[in-house]
């Protein structure tokens, strides 16, 4: 009999146990002051029923918010109403926003052989270098994005940005492709010297067929540094050709940047052959031809903003 009293007495006991643990639970939770402002919000009214329904969520809602390790990482929790019912749901914290708007960005603006550091390249920062030598460009490059961002299904040009070394020509491509990418384009830019290398290590290669088609068909095609090296038959006619063809008869958004004015570019690099000579006049002017109507010739002067960075 005494070994029952006591089994008795210990259930007694751990049941007052629980029952206390359950009023401290619920007297944290209800004097959280996150949940008495969502309480008092939707007019939510504190009875037995209510908590016996809804005590556990707002109980996970509280834990999880304090606690450093979450149930879903980068996400934090919140309280609605759904049926009548309290739901915790999980949406991504502050950071977890940047991380994915970085990462959407990166798979909107793709780079072949291009400084990193045109990730981080904006509008707003060329401003704030900007100098009457790049004023013109940039007035361009804003006029660009809002009417390409307004009528994205129309032939827009791209633009021909020429000067010396480092007056930002590259930079502002960078800017524009960012810029477009939170409006959801897709842009590619590509270091065209690099490659014309790349394209001929794929010959023979089935990539290389499928290297060229991405590039030919993206969006917006940036092609970076054009006439910095010399070019063979084979990378003007079956490559730089082709890209340029394809996107003047699709009427596709293509930007340049070059050491080169138009006129320079077509007599001293275009028409030139391996051995420096200038005998193909006919294809440079053809070629010269597609880029004219691709783009729109934009001179860029100035100090070289390489040289003050460092």
């Amino acid at each position: 009999m005494k070994k029952m009293n006591d089994f008795l007495q210990s259930k007694t006991l751990n049941q007052r146990n629980l029952r206390d643990r359950y009023q401290q639970i619920a007297q944290k939770v209800l004097n959280d002051q996150d949940v008495k402002s969502f309480i008092q919000k939707n007019g939510l009214k504190i009875t037995d029923t209510f908590l016996d329904k809804n005590l556990s969520k707002l109980y996970e809602y509280v834990n999880q918010r304090d606690k450093q390790s979450k149930i879903i990482p980068g996400y934090k929790p919140k309280l609605i109403i759904s049926d009548h019912d309290i739901e915790v749901v999980y949406e991504p914290s502050e950071d977890t926003l940047v991380k994915q708007k970085a990462a959407m960005l990166r798979k909107r603006v793709e780079m072949i052989s291009m400084p990193k550091t045109l990730r981080k390249a904006s509008i707003s920062d060329y401003e704030l270098k900007d100098v009457d030598g790049r004023s013109e460009a940039l007035v361009e490059a804003l006029s660009f994005i809002d009417e390409y961002s307004k009528n994205p299904e129309n032939f827009h040009k791209g633009l021909y940005l020429y000067g010396n070394f480092g007056v930002g020509k590259t930079y502002l491509c960078g800017a524009i492709a960012n810029e477009l990418a939170g409006l959801n384009h897709k842009s590619l830019l590509l270091h065209f010297p690099s490659f014309a290398i790349e394209m001929k290590g794929l010959i023979g290669k089935d990539t290389l067929l499928e290297t060229l088609n991405r590039v030919k068909q993206v969006e917006i095609l940036m092609i970076d540094d054009i006439g910095a090296s010399s070019l063979s038959s084979w990378v003007r006619d079956e490559i730089l050709g082709v890209i340029l063809e394809y996107r003047m008869q699709n009427e596709l958004t293509t930007f340049f940047t070059s050491n080169f004015s138009m006129d320079l570019l077509e007599k001293q690099h275009l028409a030139l052959d391996n051995r420096g000579e200038s005998n193909n006049e006919v294809k440079a002017a053809r070629l010269m031809q597609r880029i004219k109507y691709l783009s729109k010739p934009v001179m860029i002067t100035g100090d070289n903003l390489r040289l003050n960075n460092d």
